[in-house]
């Protein structure tokens, strides 16, 4: 069995220290790491979340969209129709006019009768 000397078991004794004091450090630098990735992931997760919601959101947007749109198309085809109904019986109307215009033209042509 070997004996150390004094100045070699202080020599071994401070580059354990040193060898211990580099891993702390390292140890450090990592649980650092690891803790700026943890927040990293944390703000990922929460992107993620609002970006859902935003999605969500549009979805129902789109949705509400496409309801108005629909509603605005049947809408003009119901005017549409009104306009037409409307078109023919003012054409009527003007057949009619000129029927009467004819008529007082012809009660206007009569000698005027008096009792």
């Amino acid at each position: 069995m070997q004996l150390y000397s004094a100045e070699e078991m202080s020599t071994v004794t401070e580059e354990s220290s040193r060898a211990i004091l580099r891993q702390n450090s390292e140890i450090d630098q990592a649980a650092t790491a690891v803790n700026e990735m943890t927040a990293a992931v944390d703000e990922v997760a929460r992107s993620a979340a609002s970006a859902s919601i935003v999605a969500e959101a549009s979805d129902e947007s789109t949705r509400t969209g496409a309801e108005s749109v629909t509603s605005t198309v049947i809408a003009i085809d119901k005017l549409n129709q009104t306009v037409q109904r409307t078109s023919t019986d003012v054409q009527r109307l003007a057949v009619q006019s000129k029927d009467i215009s004819k008529i007082l033209d012809v009660v206007r042509g009569l000698p005027n009768v008096r009792n």
